[in-house]
């Protein structure tokens, strides 16, 4: 694997100066972050389908993570510390 070369990868910003988007011209990656109301750090899209996606109580301590593809959630507690870690199957119709 050749290492990243600085034009091979391309970056956007909202109006705000948050990161938005990663492209990885040679790689074909194109991620796109979301953000909530208040400008936390919300979801990670990739071909426009949710990969990731966070979860804050109302002082913005972040209470989930959960990985859309795999469907493991981390659940935090004080402090965002993990206080556990879990698979949830979701059966798909099609």
């Amino acid at each position: 694997m050749e290492p990243l070369g600085a034009r091979d990868v391309q970056y956007g910003y909202d109006a705000d100066g948050k990161q938005n988007r990663l492209f990885v011209t040679s790689a074909g990656y194109d991620y796109t972050f979301g953000y909530d109301p208040l400008g936390r750090f919300e979801k990670i899209l990739s071909s426009n389908v949710t990969q990731f996606q966070y979860s804050y109580d109302a002082a913005s301590n972040e209470t989930q993570r959960l990985n859309v593809v795999t469907n493991v959630a981390q659940v935090y507690g004080g402090r965002n510390g993990v206080v556990s870690k879990h698979l949830t199957f979701r059966r798909r119709f099609g």
